[in-house]
């Protein structure tokens, strides 16, 4: 059985198989086309770490490009019935970006939340989306700056961070519409708390 400690693979010891330097395995790593490298060479690297089961390290690469190739999500939203079409959703266009897609669990505690920020900011994310259970405003803390932010479901009560939000005039119009074409004249409205953001949009609608 094999050790748990065993030691992890280097870019030395690809460059120590294929018989070329440190340098050169770098370069065919990180796709740098313009080095003078023979296609004899780069395919004997490929072929090394191939054999030798060698993985880059995602850290040291994002510390080096300032990029990680990935998006963060925020979001309390795991639990909410329309969780699993907006993280999908995310998904679907990280991967179409080639990009990939870390989920961390949002929090009313201001405290913990601007934590989930700073530790998404600590390893590089691209990018970072902000999801909510229910359409409202938020502040966000002044790190969510540092890398372009998307609001899901809520909106910036500074008016600074693009979001996508429902229609809720469009919600309400639509299904008094529907009501209306049945050929129904009196209608009763339940709605939410007054001041939401969909109660105020719905009841417009």
């Amino acid at each position: 059985m094999a050790s748990s400690s065993a030691r992890r693979v280097t870019m030395s010891d690809v460059a120590t198989r294929a018989g070329v330097s440190r340098t050169t395995v770098s370069f065919v790593l990180n796709g740098r086309a313009d080095a003078a490298i023979p296609e004899e060479t780069r395919a004997r690297i490929r072929a090394a770490i191939a054999e030798l089961g060698y993985r880059p390290n995602a850290g040291a690469r994002a510390l080096a490009a300032k990029r990680s190739e990935w998006y963060g999500l925020i979001t309390e939203i795991v639990t909410a019935p329309f969780a699993v079409d907006v993280i999908k959703g995310a998904q679907d266009r990280a991967w179409a970006d080639g990009k990939f897609l870390r989920i961390t669990a949002g929090d009313s505690d201001p405290a913990m939340e601007a934590a989930a920020f700073d530790k998404l900011l600590e390893q590089r994310a691209e990018g970072l989306l902000y999801a909510t259970t229910w359409h409202r405003a938020v502040t966000l803390p002044p790190a969510a700056r540092e890398v372009p932010v998307v609001l899901v479901n809520c909106f910036d009560a500074r008016g600074a961070l693009p979001s996508v939000v429902p229609d809720e005039v469009a919600g309400g119009r639509t299904a008094t519409r529907r009501l209306i074409e049945a050929g129904h004249r009196r209608i009763g409205f339940i709605n939410l708390d007054a001041g939401i953001p969909a109660a105020v949009g719905r009841r417009q609608g």
